[in-house]
């Protein structure tokens, strides 16, 4: 090689390697920043997420807070109402001049071992049952019975309302009145069937044959968060509380019931509860999206959920 070629080759040499020194260095500094870069932006973007998520679980939890407040005051509304119609504390209203002859509302059962007539339109009518009453004359001996009157107030609470099965009564003495009446003796015998096995259910009711309101769950749960053994409110009737679910006793729909207790002379007189369709709350939920694939369901105190989206799981209630 000659002298001028080594004497650039030796120039050259230290120039390129310089350029490639410093090109090294960028890379690693760009190398080095850019996953940091990565994790910012995936955590802003997480963020991001979260608090959409946030806000739409917190729109949800208005949306469910709304759907229980209306039902709260649907039933408040009906016990106003019985309240005024059964003369009980705090009406301003004696009561109502019972108008009922015999058989004005279904009598779900047998009398004498008969089954009695059915109304004429039994969609517009209540049922009325007790284990204590078996005989035509032990029923005659109690009419008229002003819980008859009843029916005008069942009808405004249920009427036009797709998401309540239907409005109940029970009292202390195992008198139960139900509206809608859309059963036979057939599919439902109140006489013969157990339905005392649920949860709180008082040991010596547990197991018993026969319909009786102390074993229900719309009963219980009022009981319990006011008992009965405490004087009543001066209004006659206690803040709506709400049932876990319960399968009801004559089609086993899935329900939630808003109960309230009333009273008179300030003893406990019975419970009025609405009949919440559970499938109609799961529905609802079901139809309000968060984000792309999250859906809603609700939990109980006890951690029970009991409305779930119709494609991702096969029960109405599990343990979580």
């Amino acid at each position: 090689m000659k002298f001028s070629q080594q004497i650039l080759a030796r120039l050259v040499a230290p120039i390129v390697l310089g350029f490639l020194l410093i090109g090294l260095s960028a890379m690693t500094v760009f190398f080095a920043k850019v996953p940091g870069e990565i994790d910012g932006i995936q955590a802003q973007l997480e963020t991001n997420e979260y608090a959409h998520f946030g806000s739409n679980a917190a729109g949800a939890a208005k949306l469910v807070d709304n759907i229980f407040s209306d039902f709260a005051v649907q039933i408040t509304a009906a016990a106003t109402q019985a309240r005024d119609v059964l003369g009980l504390d705090g009406s301003s209203e004696d009561p109502k001049v019972p108008t009922a002859s015999i058989y004005p509302s279904y009598f779900a059962g047998q009398l004498d071992g008969v089954d009695p007539p059915l109304p004429p339109n039994p969609q517009d009518a209540s049922a009325y049952f007790n284990m204590n009453i078996t005989t035509l004359a032990q029923f005659k001996a109690m009419q008229p019975d002003i819980t008859a009157n009843l029916d005008n107030v069942f009808r405004a609470a249920v009427v036009n309302q797709p998401r309540v099965r239907g409005i109940q009564i029970g009292f202390p003495d195992g008198g139960w009145r139900i509206y809608p009446l859309v059963y036979n003796l057939a599919s439902f015998n109140p006489l013969n069937n157990t339905f005392c096995n649920g949860e709180n259910v008082a040991p010596e009711l547990r197991g018993s044959v026969g319909f009786k309101p102390l074993c229900r769950q719309f009963y219980l749960t009022a009981i319990n968060a006011y008992p009965p053994s405490k004087p009543g409110p001066p209004s006659g009737i206690t803040p709506a509380v709400f049932t876990k679910p319960y399968p009801a006793a004559v089609s086993g729909q899935l329900l939630v019931g808003a109960s309230i207790s009333l009273y008179k002379n300030s003893k406990f007189y019975g419970v009025i509860s609405l009949q919440i369709l559970v499938s109609s709350l799961a529905n609802k939920l079901a139809n309000t999206p968060i984000m792309n694939n999250g859906y809603i369901f609700i939990i109980d105190r006890e951690k029970s959920s009991f409305t779930r989206n119709p494609e991702r799981a096969s029960i109405f209630t599990m343990q979580i």
